[in-house]
This record gives structure tokens, sequence and C-alpha cells, in this order.
């Protein structure tokens, strides 16, 4: 699998699993179970409804640390786009005073020699 399709098939399960209809399907699967347990004796010491539950909140915590780093990563790669705006902006700053300077000058200049031929 690569790593592409991995922070993908993340998402994919985030978004699942923070949807209601995610949460119906728990309380359901929780209450079945529940059900199983106290009329046919299912699972009498809860064990297995413990390793399923146990299992997929192991998942949800490896899918969850894959979208946070992948969310770090673009945070770091906006700050660093950021910083690189920031230095272009300083030196536009600085070329535009040399520029307001140098049509200072020429305006200056100009006025001068109007003044001469007048």
């Amino acid at each position: 699998m690569t790593s592409q399709a991995r922070p993908d098939m993340a998402k994919l399960y985030t978004k699942i699993r923070g949807s209601r209809w995610f949460l119906f399907g728990l309380t359901g699967f929780i209450g079945t179970w529940m059900a199983g347990h106290f009329m046919f004796g299912w699972d009498g010491t809860w064990g297995v409804l413990n390793l399923v539950l146990s299992a997929e909140a192991s998942v949800s915590l490896a899918f969850f640390a894959m979208i946070s780093d992948q969310q770090e990563r673009a945070a770091s790669a906006r700050m660093d786009q950021m910083i690189k705006l920031l230095e272009l902006s300083d030196k536009i700053d600085a070329h535009s005073k040399k520029l307001d300077e140098h049509i200072e000058r020429v305006a200056l200049h100009a006025l001068a020699m109007k003044l001469r031929k007048d």
C-alpha cells in the first residue's frame, strides 16, 4: 500500500467513525451483544466483546495518528510558504523604497532642468 493510499483510507475511516451512523451501528452492535449475553449466555466473561472493542479502538488510534501526522506536515508546509512570502515581501519593500528614491531624484532633476529653462 502506498503512502498516499493510507492517508486516504485514514480520512475515509475518520469520516465514517465520526458519523452518527457509526455511533448508531456501534450502539446497536453493543446492544445486540448485551442482549445475546443476557438472553443466550454469549460471551459469559465479556472477553470477546472487550477484544472487539479494543481492536477497533487500536485501529482508530492508528488512523487518527496518521491523520494528525498528515495535518502537521501540511501545517509545516504552509508555515514555510508564509515565511517565504514574508521574506519576499521584505525584499519587495526594500526594492520599492529604492525605486521611490530613484523616482524622487528623477523628479528633482526634471524640476531643476525646468527651472534652468525658465
